[in-house]
């Protein structure tokens, strides 16, 4: 089922609070110049939301690019259906909003650390041990670097304990960007070394049987850039939804590059 339009505005807007405790619908009716029963009403989908509105609502609640695909897929399918096939994303593609929660920017601080990531996903995993000791000799870490980690992540309330066992607060979760970040560029940097780790040090069949490292070089038009950058984007969450349902046993990540070779 296709996330509407004023639940995508529903949940940045309490991104926003996350971020902004005080922060409220009136606080949001006032930086949009609009009455609070109006903003109330397009916020609970009473009102549709006109197009002219539009850009104000993506600047003030800070909408990232995903975000702002799925709110004009909501507010405009049949102007989608319009498009040409081959410059256009399906529906399948489009329909994960309901399932990522975006974090509060304030909690970008476990990408400093790869290994955040990791424990979280790990928790969800069958055969799972809370044990400090038990989670480093799983991701080749040191029992001091998980405990420092455990503590943030609970602090972060993305960690919580339940009947002794670690579990992770929000199953699903995203990183909403809209320019480049340091902390979210340290992150990559990691887990791109991670990959050149791969690559030079297990070169057994049994290693390469378990990943998939691979790319293609082509040739492209400017203009498409960003539909190929939404198409990426979409896959991405496809695929990290197709894997994560049911049980598992292991966590592995899936990293793109997108980058010219060629200078304009």
């Amino acid at each position: 089922m296709q996330t509407q339009a004023h639940e995508i505005l529903k949940i940045y807007l309490d991104r926003k609070k996350l971020s902004y405790p005080s922060y409220s619908l009136r606080a949001l009716a006032r930086d949009l110049e609009l009455s609070p029963s109006y903003v109330s009403a397009l916020l609970t989908g009473q009102k549709p939301l006109p197009e002219v509105r539009l850009k104000d609502f993506i600047k003030v609640l800070d909408l990232d690019d995903i975000a702002i695909i799925q709110l004009k897929n909501a507010l405009y399918p049949e102007t989608r259906k319009e498009t040409n096939s081959s410059e256009r994303l399906s529906e399948n593609d489009k329909d994960f909003l309901n399932s990522y929660r975006p974090l509060d920017k304030k909690k970008y601080e476990i990408l400093n650390d790869w290994y955040n990531i990791a424990i979280l996903d790990l928790t969800t995993c069958e055969n799972f041990e809370s044990h400090p000791s038990w989670i480093a000799k799983k991701l080749k870490i040191t029992q001091l670097q998980v405990e420092i980690a455990i503590e943030n992540l609970k602090r972060l309330e993305l960690l919580i304990e339940v009947d002794g066992k670690l579990q992770k607060k929000e199953r699903l979760l995203r990183f909403p960007t809209k320019m480049s970040q340091s902390v979210i560029r340290k992150f990559h940097k990691q887990m791109i070394k991670k990959a050149y780790e791969e690559l030079d040090s297990k070169t057994e069949e049994e290693e390469f049987s378990k990943r998939l490292i691979t790319g293609t070089t082509f040739a492209v038009d400017s203009k498409k850039i960003n539909l190929l950058k939404e198409k990426i984007q979409n896959n991405l969450y496809e695929v990290a939804s197709m894997a994560s349902d049911g049980p598992c046993e292991s966590v592995y990540h899936f990293n793109v590059q997108l980058f010219p070779l060629t200078k304009n």
